[in-house]
């Protein structure tokens, strides 16, 4: 079973604290009084709690100094977490809108969206020093460092991100490890704040919602190395 707990993650972007940054900073609310409410363990990690956890893994220590982006970071260290201790990850701008104890119940959980069949990194679930993360994690290490001299992971910042730490990478694992379609939940629901709706999963099927505000990427930064 998947322990009890919510695992967040927020080091400084862009030199903003995450009060700053307001879908975070409410989502972040939402979450803490949701599990406040339901007996959830929630544990917020910073760099410092980070860094203490890398220490357990020297092999992956290097990582750190080497990722080109704070993202890199968030993402490698959440696998990081759910396999050292287990339990749901979710981004900041993500939060419950219904009951998640059945989840709880899993051994593991990945999700995707409503209208794919790719797994999305924003909420995970596992148990402890599940092998999966295992190969996850090595995955994405063999991954950043084959990828990182390729002209075009140079130049453009998503998908040099999505291929090595991301969405990408996670999806090549789950098809490389034969794993169960069945395990890809579509739970989530995503606002538009154009549209003013939550699109890719159904109200009456979705367990959290997704803010999408994409801090990390604006969408202009696709340069190489800073």
């Amino acid at each position: 079973m998947i322990p009890k707990v919510i695992h967040q993650i927020f080091i400084n972007f862009k030199g903003k604290e995450i009060n700053e940054i307001p879908d975070y900073w409410v989502a972040r609310h939402k979450t803490k009084t949701y599990c406040e409410e339901n007996n959830i363990e929630l544990k917020m990690w910073g760099s410092t709690e980070l860094l203490e956890l890398l220490t357990l893994y020297p092999e992956f220590s290097p990582l750190w100094e080497d990722f080109r982006y704070p993202i890199q970071k968030v993402d490698f260290m959440r696998y990081l977490i759910l396999y050292h201790y287990g339990g749901v990850y979710l981004d900041l701008d993500i939060y419950p809108i219904r009951d998640m104890n059945h989840l709880f119940k899993e051994d593991y959980f990945f999700t995707r969206w409503a209208d794919s069949k790719d797994v999305y990194n924003a909420i995970l679930g596992t148990e402890a020093k599940n092998e999966i993360y295992n190969n996850i994690l090595h995955h994405s290490y063999e991954s950043f460092y084959e990828k990182s001299d390729i002209e075009i992971y140079q130049k453009w910042k998503a998908r040099f991100v999505f291929q090595t730490t991301g969405h990408c990478m996670l999806n090549r694992v789950f098809k490389k490890l034969k794993l169960p379609e069945d395990k890809k939940l579509a739970i989530v629901s995503v606002y538009n704040p154009v549209k003013k709706i939550s699109v890719y999963a159904p109200n009456e099927q979705a367990v959290f919602m997704d803010a999408s505000s994409s801090v990390w990427y604006d969408g202009k930064d696709c340069s190489a190395r800073s």
